[in-house]
């Protein structure tokens, strides 16, 4: 890492070799969405919509069917693909605890049960 004083900020300058590791990486995430913010790591399992076709991807179906439709099944889903991220992702896997985006209290309590 470099110091770049024009910007007053730091840089990263990589060789062939890292950028092929860090794509190689990056596809093997599969569609895990990496998030930034200020927290030590946030990511979604997938992204909601397409961009192509702005049509649901199969995980915004589960979550859509979840929510909207108080669908058992779909809950059931979400919980095997968090658990999947959880157990392929190390920094979670070696947590000793996990958040979530807290769930809407008007909503249903289908949620609540898992």
């Amino acid at each position: 890492m470099r110091y770049d004083p024009d910007y007053q900020d730091y840089y990263l300058r990589l060789e062939p070799r890292e950028l092929d590791e860090i794509n190689s990486w990056e596809k093997s995430q599969g569609n895990l969405v990496f998030l930034q913010d200020c927290l030590t790591l946030s990511l979604a399992l997938s992204m909601y919509k397409s961009y192509d076709t702005n049509e649901y991807t199969k995980m915004g179906q589960l979550v859509y069917k979840a929510k909207y439709g108080d669908d058992a099944e779909a809950v059931d889903e979400l919980v095997v693909s968090a658990k999947s991220a959880i157990d392929f992702i190390s920094i979670y896997k070696e947590s000793d605890l996990i958040c979530s985006v807290p769930k809407d209290l008007k909503k249903s309590s289908i949620c609540q049960q898992r």
